[in-house]
């Protein structure tokens, strides 16, 4: 009757309204990811010239530069998502600035490519892997 169909659209409604809502939770949390990604992607890229420095002083003097200032490297602030970019034994160290990996550090480290080309390992010690690329994941 009348009452079976009534709890029958009840039960639909409620079975709508928990299916959009897990829909929202997953949504939320892939979106989540995706913003940490592009903060770690952002830092991968500011680190570019740092690696580029460490590159030439090696081409030149066929060693690694001990320091930003051997390198002949400057970090220039204005990138939102990393805090500061050193090099240390040619070893270029990105701080990031951003919530959620506020401080967290991806860590290129130069090795030589056979060739006497520098080619670039990545890592890092305190961000969770599923946030960085695939290359970067120990």
């Amino acid at each position: 009757g009348g009452t079976s169909r009534v709890a029958l659209f009840i039960l639909i409604g409620i079975a709508m309204t928990l299916t959009l809502a897990v829909l929202a939770v997953v949504a939320v949390a892939a979106y989540h990811d995706y913003r940490v990604r592009t903060q770690i992607t952002d830092g991968l890229n500011a680190a570019a010239t740092a690696k580029r420095a460490v590159a030439e002083t090696y081409a030149e003097t066929g060693t690694l530069p001990a320091d930003n200032a051997a390198a002949g490297y400057t970090f220039r602030d204005g990138n939102a998502n990393v805090r500061d970019i050193q090099i240390a034994d040619g070893i270029v160290t990105v701080r990031m600035a951003a919530e959620p990996v506020a401080d967290g550090t991806l860590v290129l480290e130069p090795f030589d490519g056979g060739d006497g080309a520098i080619e670039w390992g990545c890592y890092s010690p305190d961000i969770e892997a599923n946030y960085l690329p695939t290359d970067c994941r120990e």
